[in-house]
């Protein structure tokens, strides 16, 4: 699914995939803050639908199909329309100019198998030609609603015909939107700031100033949310310090994520991050054992990744911004191997930079991840598959000024059949320059 926006803050236009793994490149005050911390209000506001109105459920059962999901996209757009600044002005705290704003379904979207749905086999309902859907307490009421895949529709109907439009309003949103960004149920996004060594070290005192109960914009309760106004804070890096704040270790996923852990621990880091009591402490290959505030601000910048990957609260859509902050050029290659396999283990990833080499680093290894012997260069690099790429979804933008000063989003292509990443031609302009300079500088004009 993409996202479309025009003429947001210096944002002329952009179109921007949603899942997989999405690579924002540009200059800095280009926007690519902006443009992250926006969608990931989108998602949040989708996530979190309200007042919203479709003709799709007029008759029981209904069908869902390419025509009416299409039709639907439209009522989705309408509704994203009449909330835009709504929208802006509860992800950034104030009220900034937006034109437009909507979503694009891929066809790839809407054949997916859809998350919410437990699927079982049945040979007990007559009309069902493939598969039957199953989910008790998606209204939280406990009532169970069927779903029939025949070769052409998905008919979805209830139990009890009573059920209120409202219900499968809810139902269908979830299916289409939440289906396609991965957060169903406790799932949720992160939004990594670019801040994140010095509000790692403060935010347990920011928190205790700024929390108090407050609701949703848009009508959803959320349990906690900032005077942020006063602060001078969005919503997104607000929701990143209440992270923080109210981390907690789960067992079973340290256990699922041991192997990505491990790979920070052992390959980035060089040592363990680990709690006693409330203090974060970092305790390095030899021993030494530092408070967090010691510690180098590399390793504060790779904390919060393995919090996200040992957390109760499964996060499954995580915004990285400037993901090269403090790293070393050599650090950064280890970073673009990190986020392969963190798009492997299902997380839907945004990252952004202005850094050449971490660019290079990940064009390197998604080029990697479809050529071909790609298995001997592994060996040959020192790599291990699990730095591949499993699947295709990838994309990568870049921030260009038109003739206005404005910024235009534009993806940069990928050839995969040729064994080739992405063409930055921002960083190829900026070599070219230096080159060229150290010819005037060492020459002999």
């Amino acid at each position: 699914m993409k996202l479309n926006v025009e003429n947001f803050g210096k944002i002329k236009s952009a179109c921007v995939e949603l899942n997989g793994f999405t690579i924002l490149v540009g200059d800095n005050n280009s926007g690519k803050t902006y443009l992250m911390q926006l969608i990931y209000g989108v998602i949040n506001a989708l996530c979190n639908i309200t007042n919203f109105k479709s003709t799709l459920f007029e008759e029981y059962p209904f069908k869902v199909n390419k025509e009416n999901i299409l039709e639907f996209q439209a009522d989705i757009n309408k509704w994203l329309d009449d909330n835009k600044n709504k929208i802006v002005e509860d992800t950034f705290n104030n009220k900034l100019v937006i034109d437009s704003l909507s979503v694009e379904i891929d066809d790839d979207d809407i054949t997916k198998d859809p998350f919410l749905f437990q699927r079982i086999e049945s040979s007990e309902i007559e009309k069902a030609t493939k598969k039957v859907y199953f989910s008790p307490n998606v209204d939280k009421t406990g009532d169970v609603f069927l779903g029939i895949e025949t070769e052409k529709y998905i008919h979805i109907l209830a139990k009890e015909q009573e059920q209120t439009k409202s219900f499968w309003i809810t139902l269908f949103v979830d299916f289409l939107f939440e289906s396609i960004l991965s957060t169903i149920g406790s799932s949720r996004t992160l939004y990594l700031p670019v801040a994140r060594s010095g509000l790692n070290l403060v935010y347990r005192d920011l928190m205790a100033a700024m929390v108090k109960p407050r609701e949703y914009n848009l009508g959803t309760p959320l349990s906690l949310v900032p005077e942020s106004k006063k602060l001078g804070l969005s919503k997104p890096v607000f929701d990143y310090l209440l992270f923080m704040q109210t981390y907690k270790p789960d067992e079973n996923r340290l256990k699922k994520n041991k192997d990505i852990i491990d790979f920070i621990n052992k390959k980035i880091i060089k040592g363990n991050i680990i709690h006693n009591g409330d203090e974060i402490r970092y305790i390095t290959d030899n021993g030494v054992n530092l408070p967090l505030f010691l510690a180098s601000s590399m390793v504060n910048e790779l904390t919060p990744v393995v919090h996200l990957l040992s957390s109760v609260d499964p996060i499954s859509y995580v915004f990285y911004d400037e993901i090269e902050t403090s790293q070393h050029p050599t650090t950064q290659i280890q970073l673009a191997r990190l986020m392969n396999r963190l798009v492997n283990a299902g997380i839907n990833l945004i990252v952004s930079t202005h850094s050449d080499t971490m660019a290079a680093a990940i064009s390197n290894l998604v080029a990697l991840s479809f050529a071909r012997n790609k298995e001997e260069k592994c060996r040959k690099l020192g790599y291990e598959f699990d730095d591949l790429l499993k699947n295709d979804s990838v994309h990568a933008y870049q921030f260009v000024k038109d003739e206005n000063g404005q910024m235009v989003v534009s993806e940069i292509p990928k050839f995969n059949e040729l064994g080739m990443g992405f063409d930055f031609s921002l960083f190829s302009e900026v070599s070219s320059s230096i080159f060229e300079t150290a010819k005037i500088i060492y020459g002999d004009v």
